[in-house]
């Protein structure tokens, strides 16, 4: 599945994966005070999250409809977020992800005087792990 970008009647691919580093400085522009700051951030993730190919196609677009709003673009992007965050990065696996741990209780004990106490433990407390 490829991602996109989408606005309006246009689809603009996207990087098949999401830029982690772009993502990190679009959250710091957007914490900043200075509105323009936050706008630069949002022009540069957007640069960042389009596929190479697609970023003049893209300034063309928004270049002769002057009238797209920032409600779309944050939209737009928010869609294109969900597709990345919800599309799994690989197939599960079918084998169990390991053995269940079942209650128990363990004695914790201090060097203070009268500091005993039960606490709930895994079954594989203390245990190496299988091989």
């Amino acid at each position: 599945m490829t991602h996109a970008l989408n606005i309006r009647d246009e689809r603009f691919t996207a990087q098949e994966t999401l830029p982690a580093w772009a993502l990190m400085k679009l959250a710091k522009s957007q914490g900043s005070g200075d509105a323009m700051q936050q706008v630069a951030g949002l022009h540069d993730f957007l640069m960042a999250i389009l596929a190479a190919s697609e970023r003049n196609r893209f300034e063309r677009f928004m270049e002769t409809r002057p009238d797209v709003t920032f409600e779309e673009l944050e939209t737009a992007v928010g869609a294109l977020m969900q597709a990345y965050t919800t599309r799994p990065t690989e197939r599960p696996s079918r084998s169990p992800a390991g053995p269940m741990p079942s209650g128990g209780s363990s004695r914790v004990v201090s060097l203070s005087r009268g500091t005993v106490r039960e606490e709930a433990t895994s079954s594989m407390a203390g245990q190496p792990p299988a091989s």
